[in-house]
């Protein structure tokens, strides 16, 4: 006879089949005959009445009140309640394959109570979505913090609304990871303002070790306003993070504040630096004393050993959130990475001089798409792109509007010497 937990994992992992939860009111009869008649009756019969009255028997047997539980076939799904109520009740709701937990954080705040929380939670075996409404939005639909596990595609999701360390869900997170290194793919989207620091998320990716088969990291910031406010990530950490996943491909940081000497990964394909999102509005609350310190802007692409690397994408944000220097506009095309197929080069304030470091780079002959929308260049930067033409014999796309500062004659001489592509690239 199979384990508890590993019944309750084969009734997540196939909700909509009755064969496990028979199985395991099979398993519960002896302990509990009531309960297992109720999964067998609500599998055979297709809800009414009678499955009404199942539901909020289960309910009150597990101590939760009306709405407070989903009830599938006789057993608890998901549950909505208090971190208060949560610290009393969640140790009884193991035995039941819950899938998603919804915590409301009471409007005084009981962090440490949701912090003493985290044990009992990284237990639940079947977990697979929690939400934390910290009542941080008058919106009721909007959760500050959320963690949601994927495990058939290897994937882990994670949305943070706290500012500052100590968070409960990056403790929860560290848990949840020791007993999953086989992650192939995982987001953490921030949703705070002004200075985030990243490093105590970064750290608790690779606490339990190395994460040998995850292959895409995508770290965000998210908007619930629907604004975009000042704020940027304070990241220290990339070097162990990058050591402890050798099979990483894909890695993607909102704007960030950077100390990092080099980067060293044999197998990354695709790294993107900036915001990257659509059309930047700048942040609605501009403050040029709030953005982030340069930190080691992108001095550590020169000396990069990324011999795997294809894409490099750099939204620089016309220096609302980091100020960059005039030696980071040009560190993209001065970066050894001889096998670059597509360079993104988006909102840089100063793009004429990657231009002219283009026909020098050591991607020169490889690169097949250059794209820089919104960067500021002018007839000169236009020039050296056509002197450099001949060493660029790849290319195949060139994805940029006319900037305001390139005269028509010379948007002429681009558009005849350049496949230019002024859609969406």
């Amino acid at each position: 006879m199979p384990s508890r937990a590993e019944l309750l994992s084969a009734i997540c992992a196939a909700p909509d089949d009755d064969a496990p939860r028979l199985a395991f009111a099979a398993w519960i009869e002896a302990r509990d005959p009531g309960w297992a008649a109720i999964i067998r009756r609500q599998c055979a019969a297709a809800g009414g009445p009678a499955a009404a009255e199942d539901d909020a028997h289960v309910l009150a047997a597990l101590g939760l009140a009306p709405g407070e539980g989903v009830i599938r076939r006789g057993l608890l799904e998901g549950v909505e309640i208090g971190v208060s109520r949560a610290s009393r009740l969640l140790a009884g709701l193991a035995e039941q394959p819950l899938r998603r937990i919804d915590l409301r954080v009471d409007l005084g705040g009981n962090d440490e109570e949701l912090s003493a929380l985290v044990p009992e939670l990284a237990a639940l075996t079947t977990l697979r979505e929690l939400e934390i409404d910290r009542r941080a939005h008058w919106d009721h639909r909007v959760r500050d913090d959320a963690l949601r596990l994927d495990p058939a595609d290897g994937g882990l999701a994670l949305t943070l609304g706290e500012a500052a360390p100590p968070r409960p869900l990056v403790a929860l997170l560290r848990r949840v990871l020791a007993g999953r290194r086989g992650l192939r793919a995982i987001a953490i989207d921030f949703a705070a303002r002004g200075r985030v620091d990243a490093d105590e998320v970064l750290d608790a990716l690779v606490a339990g070790g190395p994460l040998p088969a995850l292959t895409r990291l995508d770290l965000a910031f998210v908007d619930q306003s629907c604004r975009d406010w000042m704020r940027w990530l304070e990241c220290r950490r990339l070097a162990p993070l990058l050591a402890a996943c050798p099979a990483l491909e894909r890695l993607s940081l909102p704007m960030a504040s950077i100390t990092l000497d080099a980067i060293d990964h044999r197998r990354l394909r695709d790294l993107e630096l900036g915001w990257l999102g659509m059309t930047p509005l700048g942040p609605a609350d501009p403050d040029d004393d709030g953005r982030g310190p340069r930190a080691s802007g992108l001095d550590f692409l020169r000396a990069a050993e990324l011999p795997a690397l294809e894409r490099l994408a750099i939204d620089y944000q016309f220096e609302w959130y980091i100020p960059w220097s005039a030696a980071d506009h040009r560190a993209p095309v001065e970066a050894p990475l001889p096998g670059l197929r597509d360079l993104t080069v988006r909102y840089s304030g100063d793009g004429d001089p990657l231009c002219e470091g283009l026909a020098d780079a050591p991607f020169a002959a490889t690169l097949e798409r250059l794209e820089l929308v919104g960067s500021e260049i002018t007839d000169r930067g236009v020039a050296v792109l056509l002197a450099a033409r001949a060493r660029l014999p790849r290319l195949r796309s060139l994805v940029t509007l006319q900037p305001l500062d390139v005269s028509d004659e010379a948007w002429a001489e681009l558009v005849a010497a350049f496949p230019v592509d002024q859609g969406e690239g």
